[in-house]
């Protein structure tokens, strides 16, 4: 597992095909993979005036980590990761004039745009920024280099994401050595109890970040995760 992580958006938890997804070419550490989700979910929120799901979920793409470059009064503005976003910033984006997020892709543009013909978009895709898939094709290539993923189900507003390793005891000292087993006893007994595994409500991103922020490993049932980055 390295850098290469997608993020996909369902509607409903039993979908098999997203509404959207989005590749970053860096990201696939445990840390950047959450803080993204997190940025995405307070993005997709902030966005509720957007009434048709692919449109707000492209936005919220686009605007996670965006920055303005159009304030009046020559501020360039940081959308906070909690805080109120200014209408005028909303609006200014909402008609393209921000740089630095996430853009379709050279397949999906011109769908989004047959689509939503009065919807200005971003039309500087970086892999680094993100590049939003929305076609079958195209999101099929962002999965198909992927080495770290997360999924967003907006219905349920849950989460959840494989950016991780995940071993028990045999596997450790299998990669390791048999003089490593006391280190791996070790591990899981100071380690916090929480499955990186599960499926995460979105109100609780904040926590699962504070803890990656805080340590290196967790553990459950036996198995060691161990973060990546």
């Amino acid at each position: 597992m390295g850098q290469r992580l997608v993020i996909n958006v369902y509607q409903r938890r039993n979908d098999d095909t997203p509404i959207a997804n989005c590749y970053f070419h860096w990201d696939a550490y445990t840390l950047s993979t959450i803080s993204d989700v997190r940025d995405f979910i307070n993005a997709y929120e902030r966005l509720g005036f957007i009434e048709n799901s692919k449109l707000r979920v492209v936005k919220a793409f686009e605007e996670m980590h965006i920055k303005t470059d159009v304030d009046k009064d020559g501020v360039s503005s940081e959308k906070g990761i909690d805080g109120d976003v200014p209408g005028r910033i909303i609006a200014s984006w909402f008609f393209g004039n921000l740089t630095g997020g996430a853009a379709l892709d050279e397949g999906s543009l011109p769908e989004m745009e047959k689509e939503f013909p009065d919807v200005q978009f971003c039309k500087t895709p970086n892999r680094n920024c993100g590049l939003i898939a929305v076609t079958e094709r195209e999101m099929g290539e962002n999965e198909m280099w992927a080495e770290g993923s997360a999924n967003i189900y907006l219905d349920e507003k849950l989460w959840n994401f494989d950016a991780f390793f995940c071993e028990d005891k045999e596997d450790f000292i299998s990669d390791r050595g048999d003089e490593y087993a006391d280190e791996f006893d070790e591990l899981t007994e100071e380690a916090e109890d929480i499955d990186l595994g599960r499926d995460f409500g979105w109100a609780e991103t904040g926590k699962v970040m504070e803890l990656v922020q805080n340590s290196t490993c967790c553990c459950s049932g036996g198995m060691l995760m161990e973060y990546i980055g």
